[in-house]
């Protein structure tokens, strides 16, 4: 489903959206009758697990899609094949618009950055651009 963000001014593609219908009643034809959209997720598949940094939780928390409050959004990654609920807090909201703000300065730029050499050794350009986004993003000695 395609996503955007008019606040940040990003857009890309969320790999599923799930649409959790609410009711006033348990069950039976009147409730299902009365049901009203409740909550929107979106979901994001992961290969691998789970990392010490924020990049995923930043790129599921840039979403924002049909003019609804959305709270929550949730990673599926391959290795413990186990869905991560990530509540979108303050904190994971303000990173995020910090990491968009230099993002959009970089395209202005019109400059292609160059990938730097430990990035090329160790396969993580993602992690590295994010760094250089968010420089006092601190990570453990095993991320580094």
């Amino acid at each position: 489903m395609a996503v955007r963000s008019f606040e940040l001014g990003l857009s890309g593609q969320c790999d599923v959206v799930e649409f959790h219908l609410g009711s006033a009643l348990a069950s039976g034809a009147e409730a299902r009758a009365s049901r009203s959209l409740q909550e929107i997720i979106p979901l994001e598949y992961k290969r691998g697990k789970p990392k010490a940094h924020a990049t995923d939780e930043v790129q599921l928390c840039a979403e924002e899609m049909l003019n609804v409050h959305i709270e929550r959004g949730m990673l599926y990654y391959g290795k413990p094949l186990r869905r991560t609920y990530v509540p979108f807090h303050p904190p994971l909201q303000e990173l995020t618009r910090e990491t968009a703000r230099p993002l959009h300065a970089l395209i202005e730029s019109r400059e292609t950055p160059s990938r730097t050499r430990r990035a090329r050794e160790n396969g993580r350009a993602s992690r590295d651009c994010f760094i250089e986004l968010n420089p006092n993003v601190e990570f453990s000695s095993a991320e580094r």
